[in-house]
């Protein structure tokens, strides 16, 4: 997913929840995945910015998230850019000689 957001957004921001590095990087986590137009955003001024609206954000565990911030490089070279070319329930199609509906 990251690529595939990358291909579109000029910046994907990966905030993977209550990473700590060189602890647990083998545990599965959800990773939040932010898109915006603006490019190289330090960890400090994510950061800063979370607690600069933090007070309006209803969002339990708002700045702890924003914390999770990681500037690192994702490495997706070997994985392909996702699209809707092909849904594998169109394979059903045939097998229940569904056609869609003519028009009037």
């Amino acid at each position: 997913m990251c690529k595939t957001h990358a291909a579109v957004f000029p910046a994907l921001d990966p905030f993977p929840v209550a990473f700590q590095p060189y602890e647990d990087v083998e545990t599965l986590r959800t990773i939040m995945l932010v898109a915006t137009a603006e490019r190289d955003v330090s960890r400090g001024a994510v950061l800063a910015r979370a607690k600069q609206v933090a007070g309006r954000v209803r969002f339990p565990r708002f700045v702890n998230y924003a914390a999770d911030y990681y500037s690192e490089p994702v490495a997706v070279d070997d994985v392909p850019v996702l699209t809707d070319d092909y849904a594998p329930v169109d394979t059903l199609v045939s097998i229940y000689h569904w056609t869609p509906p003519k028009r009037p």
